[in-house]
């Protein structure tokens, strides 16, 4: 599955490999944390999820299981849809925003990370 950005997760990007280690390092946090029903509209106007993607998160039954779907299908989009989903939740749920961009990667934390990177 490609994202809209070209980038699949064997891209070998740096960047790309980054956005998805915060996202693999909070995973946990995620599951428990992430309101995701307040991201779907975000995340479907913002070509991060497709229509059917969006509809195999909304018919998940629980919002664990929600949670669980909406990050498998992130780890398949390329890095620019995965900053689009952490912007998203910066919108939505600034506390888990936080912990995502102070996540430390290879000892620097994303925030810095991704302004380094003019993105």
């Amino acid at each position: 599955m490609a994202s809209a950005s070209g980038s699949s997760p064997d891209s070998g990007n740096k960047l790309d490999s980054t956005a998805r280690s915060v996202i693999r390092e909070n995973y946990e946090y995620l599951m428990t944390e992430l309101r995701v029903n307040e991201l779907l509209d975000q995340l479907y106007q913002d070509h991060v999820l497709e229509f059917d993607d969006r509809q195999r998160v909304e018919h998940e039954t629980t919002d664990q299981s929600k949670v669980r779907r909406l990050l498998d299908i992130l780890h398949y989009k390329g890095v620019l849809d995965v900053i689009k989903f952490i912007s998203a939740v910066r919108g939505t749920q600034k506390h888990v925003y936080d912990k995502l961009v102070e996540t430390k990667i290879e000892g620097t934390p994303l925030r810095f990370s991704v302004t380094m990177k003019g993105i």
